[in-house]
Order: C-alpha cells, then structure tokens, then sequence
C-alpha cells in the first residue's frame, strides 16, 4: 500500500486500522490544531506535549500526552512562534520566528522530530526552514509555516511528543517576565462521534 497516495482521511483510517482501531472509520471528520507553550529557558532540548496536564490555556489545547479516545490527527503543517508574558500575566508581545532578538536568534538553528509511542516518527527537521528564505511554500514574508510533504499520523492514546533541539540561547524577556515559545501543529482529524454504533 501506497500511503502517500492516500488522503489524510483515508491514511487516519489505514493506519488506525492497522493498530486494531477499526471504529475510527465511524468518527466525524474535523479540523484539528493543537499546540503546546513552553518557557524559553536555555534548554538544550524542548519537549512538547509531555506533562501538559500542569498546564492550562492559552499555553496548550492538550490534556494529556496522548490524544483522546477516537481522535487522530493527520499532522500537514507545522509552526513555532514565541510570545512574552509580563508580569501582571498578560501577553504582551508574540514574535515569528525571523524576527527573534540576538539571544533566542539561535532557536531557528534548532531542529524538530516526532516520536510517537516512543519510535521516532520524523526525523529531525531543520527549524530554518520554516522561515520565509528557506521555506519552500511560503508566499509571503511572514509565512512561518512549515508544509509537511508526507502527513505524519497521530493515533489515539498513544504518547506523542515534538522535540527541539536548541543550540545555546538565552531568552531576553525582561525580569519578572516570561518568554515562551508555542508549537502548533495542524491537519485533518477525527472526533469522537457518539451518534454511531462501534
């Protein structure tokens, strides 16, 4: 079986099917974004979607490691963005990943890989190419959005983490500020339909 001749619903329903996940194919079709926020610390590596339980909104949408029951994601585009938090806790300021200060600069030198259940899925991916001058889908200047050229399949309850890898950074916030870097990953998804039989 050819799966990047499948569209994304069809592979979500082929791969689920192949884990023993044959109700999926009975579940509503959606659009679905979720994304997760993490403090720019200086980490040398930042896993998203790992312990996001003890966060809340508006840094991530994901209750747990692992999708919900019933829900896939056929991930198709992929993007970062940081934001600074003041002190008082409002946003206030977000910044694409080309215009970051000389300290977090370093950050788009960073690479991104999946792994799902823990099996790398993707490898990883250079950063860089998710800004305008290198991005090979971009059609404008602000166009941060990396395409995937083969959609990646996020079963349900299985753990799933992106991880980036950072070369040395310092953030620049402000004392008694935050700054934060957001990944948001995006594609076709089912949803629990509680209308079918399964």
């Amino acid at each position: 079986m050819n799966l990047q001749k499948l569209r994304p619903q069809n592979k979500i329903v082929d791969v689920n099917n192949s884990l023993g996940n044959k109700f999926v194919r009975k579940m509503q079709g959606t659009t679905k974004i979720v994304y997760d926020t993490l403090p720019i610390d200086g980490s040398g590596e930042y896993v998203f979607f790992r312990d996001t339980n003890s966060r809340t909104f508006p840094f991530t949408n994901v209750k747990s490691d692992s999708l919900p029951v019933a829900e896939s994601l056929s991930v198709q585009r992929i993007s970062l963005v940081t934001f600074n938090v003041d002190s008082s806790g409002l946003i206030s300021s977000y910044t694409t990943l080309g215009n970051l200060t000389t300290t977090e600069i370093p950050l788009i030198f960073s690479d991104l890989s999946c792994n799902i259940a823990n099996d790398t899925v993707m490898r990883p991916i250079a950063v860089q190419n998710f800004i305008p001058e290198y991005n090979k889908t971009a059609y404008n200047d602000d166009t941060n959005v990396f395409e995937m050229n083969t959609d990646l399949i996020i079963p349900p309850q299985l753990d799933f983490s992106f991880i980036l890898r950072a070369p040395t950074h310092t953030t620049t916030a402000a004392a008694g500020s935050t700054n934060y870097i957001r990944l948001v990953v995006e594609g076709v998804g089912s949803q629990f339909n509680g209308k079918v039989n399964f």
